[in-house]
C-alpha cells in the first residue's frame, strides 16, 4: 500500500553546525524501513562526509494521501522557516504549489477530505524534541 510520510533527520555529528532537514516522501509499506534520506544536495554531502550513522530518522506524520502529507510538510516549513534557520539543511520552504521532488505541482493545501492520519504529531521544538499531536 502506498502511504505519504514527512520526517525529519537529525545530524548528531559534533563538527556541524546544520542538524535537522524536514522532508516529505511516499514509500510502499512501512516507512520506518525505507531507506531513503534526502534529494538534498546539502543531506547528501553531510552523509558522505559523516557517514550515515552520524543520522537518524524519524517519522514525523504518516498520510494515506500525498496531498496531507504535502500539507503538513507546508505548515511545518513555514512555521519553522527552514529555509532560513540555521539549525536547517533545508535550502527552501515547501509551499502549496511550488517544489515537489515528484515532478509535478502540488495542491497541499488544507486538511485533506475526511482521511484522517496514521501518525500525526507536529514538532514544537526541533532542538529539544518536542512534540505534540496536532490532531484534534
Amino acid at each position: 500500500m502506498q502511504v505519504y510520510y514527512v520526517y525529519r533527520l537529525t545530524c548528531h555529528h559534533p563538527e556541524t553546525v546544520k542538524r535537522y532537514y524536514i522532508g516529505f516522501r511516499s514509500c510502499r509499506g512501512n516507512p520506518v524501513t525505507d531507506p531513503y534520506w534526502s534529494s538534498s544536495k546539502p543531506v547528501k554531502e553531510a552523509i558522505a562526509r559523516f557517514g550515515p550513522e552520524a543520522f537518524t530518522k524519524k517519522i514525523i506524520a504518516v498520510y494515506p494521501t500525498k496531498k496531507q502529507a504535502l500539507a503538513l510538510e507546508v505548515k511545518l516549513h513555514a512555521r519553522l522557516d527552514v529555509k532560513n534557520h540555521p539549525l536547517f539543511f533545508n535550502q527552501s520552504n515547501q509551499t502549496s504549489t511550488k517544489f515537489t521532488t515528484s515532478g509535478s505541482p502540488s495542491e497541499a493545501t488544507g486538511g485533506g477530505g475526511g482521511a484522517r492520519a496514521v501518525l500525526a504529531f507536529v514538532v514544537v521544538d526541533p532542538t529539544t524534541d518536542l512534540w505534540c499531536n496536532h490532531e484534534k
